[in-house]
């Protein structure tokens, strides 16, 4: 999970010799902090990554650091650094639920980021450099996002060669942007003199320094590469050779004349070594076959040559963009035959050293195929978890004819394609494909022939139920089982680190309990025997919900059962807290509240913070559901404080109910304005996202909001809204949950539609309102009935409740729990007494209404 960080992309380049103090420049970056943005756009060689890295040093502020490079299109990788940056400046920045979070849901990252920037009371800065590398325009959009959301405390600099494609207007307009260009970086003459004078001690007249600035026009790059030509023993004054043109010529004259003076071993090493991102010892020694390249690496930078360090420790270094194109160039034109061969030896030793996706980008620069292509069918299932963009890049890279020999990756291409954005181009490919299937000779029969067309009709299902076309989902469902009757095919593709796949968070019963009663038996049908077990238990908690909502709940019961068992046999994290919560919630229904606690603490157990922070904040917030359903509010009140959620943060989609949970606390506490505004914002995203169930739940708690606010019409109106979308339906336990004071409020609402002076026009039936009261006065009375027979029983009686309901004898019972015969009647006729029931089926009934797993209870 955490593996994925490459660290040294989160540490400030720092020089080994300092550079000009640029005072200027440095007032006008600390202006920065008095607005969001501050954009430093010049090109190539102009100082942006110094100049920053020197400025952070004189502000007494964390800096979160990202040195970006063309890997980071992905949003996971780029938001994970990002994040990652943050626990680096920031000791007490939650970085393992943010990267959890980046890792499991791209479109939840970017809201969960701000959420835990708004805790953080110091002013932040954080510097994304080398911005013009990214180009991904669902990327982009996240950014843009940010911006303009991220909390008055942060401040964000950029370091790009060109403008971002994001609107900076509004940012200009309001003050709130500060812009450095290629004019303000450019060297004074008081600057360049220093520097000369000074830094690079070059004794040079001060005509020599006005030459030097007029030709370079106080580009820095050139000057230092003026000073490295130079040297300290080169000639200089009238006689000395004079550059002229453009900044590619300056450079490219300058390097040539720093080059040439080299030894011959360090320009073979610098060449060798050009096609390297980042380097350390070992990989050069492997690329260039030389030894001691831990001091070629120290000799060049004591020589100020163009080299960054990326660490603190100077274990890994960079060159400067500039000059390592300039050596690249030189690596092809003068030794072309060695460039497959040092991008292979860099590939081996990246992979060798679990450095896989870098190995990948080594092999496919020289087209070596056999090495990259084993590699990506590797590295491809966990990849679809977030990281398309790279997985379709690469793709893109490898010839069709030969990608076409591969099934799994040619349909992992569109399935790539399809989930970074890409639709047009998927269905391209997919067509392509189905064409070339069609023509080729090679695939008119065999594995091959059936693995695509098995593996295309998954991909359309699939893609048709990420869009909720479920129609088209069973129909291509059918012609790929037809093929695939066990359904073995990609199972478990594109799930996250904890188990969760955009799909498992489609349900058919969001969008009304009609349409779910009529497509979940046809998709049952097809699925519910096939070794896709994450799908399976997928529909088994869509079920659970479906007969939980229409109160059957010994139906939900079985459902909820039969996910959990699928999510523990599969480890799924997901699948199994999210079972366990539906299964708690009708364990509640049921009044069996104990368990219900005991099911969630068991679980917990094995679900903690460090390994799976998203999951363990569902359980817990579930939990504080339960204690408040039980009457202890200040358990609710100490889950809101551990939580850190607030009325006004983003919400993430992946936490809907917990942020309706805090609207529903904010009420109880009096803060109704607070929730009232929460519950708006959640009702615009229930019906942005077509959740009708969603959208009546939200309805419904925001009709007790109001009548907490004594706005009584307005209350009963938004309650007549919630009846009239969930009547057609016939939803039940979404009223019957929220208790007593929604019974008030039902009864009153059923009062005055009694009262033929206020009726209203009936878009509610009556009776469908006198069900509901019924059922909630019914439900009261079954729980505190049920809740106190059960607390009647002791330890040991609650065992043996447990056994017999596991089927055990008597005779069974005693040996387990080691203790006579006698001893387990006498607990069972103590049990028909406590629970008024007169027969052991009675009493076995009893037992299998609680759903007890192994070792729960012990």
């Amino acid at each position: 999970m955490l593996d994925s960080i490459i660290t040294t992309k989160l540490h400030i380049p720092r020089s080994r010799s300092p550079l000009v103090v640029r005072s200027r420049l440095f007032d006008k970056l600390t202006e920065g902090l008095g607005g969001k943005l501050t954009l430093i756009n010049a090109p190539a060689g102009y100082g942006k990554t110094t100049l920053l890295s020197e400025w952070s040093t004189s502000v007494n502020l964390p800096v979160a650091w990202v040195s970006l490079d063309r890997s980071d299109q992905d949003r996971v990788g780029f938001w994970a650094h990002t994040a990652a940056a943050f626990a680096l400046a920031n000791p007490g920045f939650n970085q393992r639920r943010m990267v959890f979070v980046s890792l499991t849901d791209a479109d939840s990252v970017v809201a969960a980021l701000i959420n835990e920037l708004n805790h953080l009371q110091q002013q932040q800065v954080l510097v994304w450099d080398d911005f013009h590398l990214i180009e991904e325009p669902s990327l982009l959009k996240d950014v843009e996002y940010f911006l303009n959301r991220m909390p008055a405390h942060l401040h964000l600099y950029i370091a790009t060669r060109n403008v971002p494609p994001i609107a900076l207007a509004r940012l200009r307009a309001r003050g709130e942007l500060t812009e450095l260009g290629t004019d303000d970086l450019r060297f004074t003459a008081e600057e360049t003199s220093e520097f000369f004078g000074k830094v690079q001690q070059l004794p040079l007249t001060e005509q020599e320094i006005s030459e030097i600035l007029k030709q370079t026009e106080g580009w820095i790059s050139g000057m230092r590469l003026s000073a490295l030509s130079f040297g300290k023993q080169a000639q200089h004054g009238p006689e000395a050779k004079k550059p002229s043109g453009n900044s590619r010529k300056i450079a490219d004259f300058f390097m040539e004349e720093v080059y040439s003076r080299l030894p011959e071993h360090l320009r073979q090493f610098l060449r060798k070594t050009s096609l390297l991102n980042r380097m350390n010892a070992k990989l050069c020694e492997s690329v260039t076959g030389m030894k001691n390249c831990a001091a070629y690496l120290q000799e060049l930078e004591k020589m100020n040559l163009f080299l960054v360090p990326l660490d603190d420790t100077r274990e890994w270094y960079r060159y400067h963009h500039l000059f390592q194109q300039f050596l690249y160039a030189q690596l092809s034109a003068r030794q072309p035959e060695e460039v497959a061969a040092c991008h292979v030896a860099a590939g081996r030793w990246l992979e060798e050293h679990g450095h896989a996706e870098e190995a990948v980008d080594h092999y496919l620069a020289c087209a070596c195929y056999e090495q990259a292509v084993p590699l990506i069918e590797k590295l491809a299932p966990s990849m679809l978890s977030g990281k398309w963009i790279a997985l379709y890049t690469w793709l893109n890279q490898i010839p069709r004819e030969l990608l076409i020999k591969k099934p799994f990756l040619a349909l992992t291409h569109v399935a790539a394609l399809y989930l970074a954005g890409r639709v047009e181009e998927a269905t391209d490919l997919y067509w392509w494909l189905e064409s070339r299937l069609r023509e080729a000779s090679e695939f008119a029969a065999g594995e091959e022939l059936q693995a695509y067309q098995a593996g295309m009709a998954f991909l359309v299902a699939f893609r048709a139920y990420l869009e909720r076309d479920f129609h088209t989902f069973i129909e291509y469902s059918q012609q790929f089982l037809r093929i695939r009757p066990e359904g073995d095919f990609f199972i478990g593709f594109g799930n996250g680190v904890d188990g969760y796949h955009r799909a498992l968070s489609i349900h058919l019963t969001s969008h009304g309990l009609k349409r779910a009663e009529q497509l979940l038996p046809q998709i049952w049908e097809l699925w519910s025997q096939t070794k896709n077990g994450y799908f399976v238990a997928h529909l088994c908690i869509d079920y659970g919900r479906l007969h939980y909502e229409r109160n059957g709940l010994s139906e939900a019961q079985f459902f909820f059962r039969k996910a959990m068992d699928l999510g523990r046999k599969m480890e799924n994290p997901y699948l199994t807290v999210v079972s366990a919560i539906g299964m708690a919630n009708v364990l509640w229904a049921q009044g069996l509240v104990e368990w219900a606690e005991s099911l969630l603490d068991s679980l917990g157990g094995q679900i903690s913070a460090g390994t799976y922070p998203v999951l363990a904040d569902k359980l817990d917030w579930f939990r504080a559901v339960l204690a408040k359903r039980r009457g202890n509010a200040a358990e609710a009140v100490a889950w809101l404080k551990r939580s850190g959620l607030r009325h006004d943060d983003e919400i993430p989609l992946t936490m809907i109910d917990q942020y309706e949970w805090l609207a529903c606390l904010l009420a109880e506490q009096g803060k109704a304005e607070e929730a009232l505004e929460l519950t708006e914002r959640l009702l615009f995203i229930a019906e942005e996202e077509g959740w009708k169930s969603e959208h009546i739940r939200l309805l419904v708690r925001k009709s007790l909001v109001l009548s907490r606010m004594n706005c009584l019409a307005q209350s009963v109106d938004t309650l007549e809204q919630a009846l009239a979308l969930a009547e057609p339906d016939q939803y039940i336990r979404t009223f019957v949950d929220e208790g007593a004071p929604l019974l008030k409020l039902l009864s009153q609402y059923r009062d005055l539609r009694a009262n033929k002076r206020k009726q209203r026009a009936g878009r509610v039936s009556l009776a469908y309102v006198q069900m509901l009261i019924h059922f909630m006065t019914r439900q009261t009375r079954e729980t505190q009935l049920i809740e106190l027979a059960l607390g009647r029983l002791t330890a040991s009686e609650k065992k043996v409740l447990h056994l017999i309901g596991a089927g055990l004898t008597n005779q069974e019972i005693a040996a387990k729990m080691g203790v006579s015969l006698s001893t387990v009647k006498t607990h069972i006729n103590n049990m028909y007494r406590k629970l008024q029931v007169s027969n052991r089926k009675l009493i076995i009934q009893w037992a299998k209404s609680v759903p007890f797993h192994d070792g729960f209870p012990e």
